[in-house]
């Protein structure tokens, strides 16, 4: 962090970086914090942090911070997008972001056995 700490100019890349760093080792607290913090000084997210946030999401069972990622996009999120986390929702058995996620992009709820 020190390195990050020190540098002159950060860009979506480095800011990215940090971010799967934390995300790899379970400190989502940091990662979304950063998040924020990229946001605060004005760098706007590409494909690739968010890429980043979700794949941690998804490994770490975040769904529901994943979810409210993708609903404060700016870009509207496709089905592939929502197609992932429900995918994430069945590993983690996370049975209600699902439901909410499957009324979003299928205007239907999904049963647990669906699930």
């Amino acid at each position: 962090m020190w390195v990050f700490d020190q540098m002159p100019e950060r860009n979506s890349v480095t800011w990215s970086a940090m971010m799967a760093a934390y995300g790899m080792h379970g400190n989502f607290g940091e990662m979304f914090g950063l998040f924020e913090q990229m946001a605060d000084e004005g760098i706007l997210p590409d494909g690739m942090t968010f890429t980043t946030i979700l794949t941690a999401c998804s490994h770490g069972g975040c769904m529901d911070e994943a979810e409210a990622l993708i609903e404060g996009m700016e870009v509207e999120p496709d089905e592939a997008l929502w197609g992932a986390l429900l995918g994430a929702c069945k590993i983690y058995g996370k049975v209600e972001v699902a439901e909410r996620v499957a009324e979003k992009v299928y205007g239907r709820t999904l049963s647990a056995v669906s699930l």
